[in-house]
């Protein structure tokens, strides 16, 4: 029973998208983006779903928490749903499924050709007077 309630969490928390991939018009879920980094089911039964974000400082954690608990609170439709946010685990986009992370490298690519915009660690590169290339 148990088996099925977690597999029921994570297909639930592939249909929670990052509010900021939203915004580039290439959305990812919460799971491919690899900020979900756990679903377990506590010894009360409480299905408990562990996050961490893509930034230390992330100012969109109440709204994911709150539409990771809906989510899963949906599929399963019976016990509590908790979210903990785990702030220890840096995250970085290793945690990212690979597909995910190919499409995010090739929006990079497209805002750099199209618009001129570099990503943040190219930005950063520069910024440190770096003139090398960052792989």
């Amino acid at each position: 029973m148990d088996d099925e309630r977690l597999a029921a969490a994570w297909d639930a928390l592939h249909s929670v998208y990052d509010p900021c991939s939203l915004v580039t018009g290439d959305p990812i879920d919460l799971v491919d983006l690899g900020v979900v980094r756990d679903v377990r089911i506590s010894p009360d039964g409480e299905v408990v779903v562990v996050i961490s974000p893509t930034s230390p400082g992330c100012m969109v954690v109440p709204i994911i928490s709150s539409q990771v608990v809906d989510a899963v609170s949906e599929a399963l439709c019976d016990g509590a749903v908790e979210v903990e946010v785990d702030r220890e685990f840096l995250w970085t986009s290793e945690a990212m499924a690979p597909e995910a992370r190919a499409r995010k490298s090739e929006r990079e690519q497209r805002m750099v050709e199209e618009l001129g915009i570099l990503p943040a660690r190219e930005r950063k590169r520069l910024a440190l007077g770096n003139t090398s290339s960052v792989a």
